[in-house]
């Protein structure tokens, strides 16, 4: 996600020169809204090693990241028997993803491609993500979970989603991921798929339309020409899960507008790259200024129609926040004597060792299919839920000009 590349653009009439990360397929839609991280100068954080973590020490977009890992590493032919795969019924969405590829691929299919975009021409780089340092000069690459030609100039691209909201919001990717793929093996259209791939379901395919091959060159050239620029708010910063999300500047001025008249702006600034001292964080909060341009509903309550839009739009924020407040905590508790952090009230905030046990699902199934158990029995003993999930729906209106 942060890849460096070798790249330097023409950052405006004074001649300035920049370096650029290159833009993946899977962040297109957020280059396209927002260009802050785009910038080298601009520290990302270090995805951290996920393995072994308890589910409920991760964030959502870690747990997305996991579960997508996981998931992808399944498909593509890993031994499949890792503990956390088998414990989320990853097999099972093997199945389903096995069941989409005979339905849509008939005549066969290329998985992981690479492909990449260098401002002339489009190539095929390989097979992986990993590929992408060996071409320094793609700073438009991509890889396509599904490539499968259709006949007369169609292709069908498919990308494998382990979660719902991934899925709805691949539009952008898909496109591009289409874009090079017509460019890098000429066509006329390629048809979009994100396939979202449930417990113990069938593949839901989510068709995006589709991309011909004017408009994807168009798209290419676009991706290519976008340079740095300041950081924008808005729905991009949860749906393409950047990594920036909560930490950058765009945040600390919604934050700075939304927040409660008794709550120091110091207390919900995030640290932005290298960690701050509090004092430091007082010191920059006392030099911004504070515009109240939309009303608060941390104060107010939802009361009416413009308190609830304004939550719609703060909740990311906040809730984000709150997950990089956690982290900090534990980490500062962490390095007191003790391990623990010493409340001054005769309390002590820290961590406690908790166990809990579960059944490891593929020894279990391997013990009742060998204790004679049917296949049909067993998949009567797989529970399924639903429940609601409040997100914005619909497609956004253009601001009338």
């Amino acid at each position: 996600m942060g890849q460096r590349c070798a790249w330097r653009v023409d950052a405006g009439s004074a001649g300035e020169v920049m370096t650029r990360r290159r833009i993946t397929a899977s962040a297109s839609a957020r280059a396209i809204a927002c260009g802050y991280w785009l910038d080298e100068a601009v520290e990302l954080p270090v995805e951290p090693d996920l393995a072994g973590v308890p589910d409920d020490e991760l964030d959502d977009l870690e747990r997305a990241r996991r579960d997508g890992d996981a998931l992808h590493a399944l498909i593509e032919g890993d031994d499949g028997t890792d503990t956390y795969a088998v414990e989320n019924c990853l097999d099972t969405r093997l199945r389903a993803a096995q069941h989409y590829l005979r339905e849509h691929c008939p005549q066969g299919h290329e998985r992981e491609q690479a492909y990449g975009y260098d401002g002339e021409r489009a190539r095929f780089l390989g097979v992986g993500r990993e590929v992408y340092d060996a071409h320094p000069a793609c700073t438009v690459p991509g890889t396509a979970d599904v490539v499968a030609h259709l006949g007369n100039g169609r292709w069908l691209v498919a990308d494998w989603k382990s979660g719902e909201h991934g899925a709805r919001h691949a539009r952008e990717q898909l496109r591009t991921l289409g874009a090079l793929v017509l460019a890098a093996l000429g066509g006329e259209v390629a048809t979009l798929h994100a396939v979202h791939l449930e417990h113990n379901k069938a593949a839901r395919v989510f068709d995006l339309g589709s991309i011909d091959a004017m408009d994807g060159a168009a798209l290419l050239h676009e991706l290519r020409t976008l340079t740095p620029g300041p950081a924008v708010a808005g729905e991009h910063c949860s749906n393409t899960y950047c990594p920036l999300r909560g930490r950058c500047p765009a945040f600390v001025e919604a934050a700075a507008k939304l927040r409660p008249a008794s709550l120091p702006l110091a207390d919900i600034l995030p640290a932005t790259g290298k960690p701050a001292t509090r004092a430091a964080k007082r010191e920059h909060a006392e030099s911004v200024v504070v515009v109240a341009e939309r009303r608060n509903p941390l104060v107010e309550g939802i009361v009416d129609d413009e308190t609830a839009r304004v939550a719609v739009d703060l909740l990311p924020l906040v809730e984000r926040r709150i997950e990089l407040l956690k982290a900090d905590l534990r980490d500062y508790a962490e390095r007191q004597d003790g391990g623990a952090l010493d409340l001054g009230d005769g309390r002590r905030y820290a961590a406690i060792q908790q166990s809990r046990q579960g059944i490891d699902a593929k020894a279990a199934l391997a013990l009742a299919e060998r204790a004679g158990a049917a296949k049909e029995d067993l998949a009567a003993c797989l529970t399924s839920s639903s429940f609601p999930v409040w997100r914005r729906l619909g497609t956004k209106r253009k601001a009338a000009s």
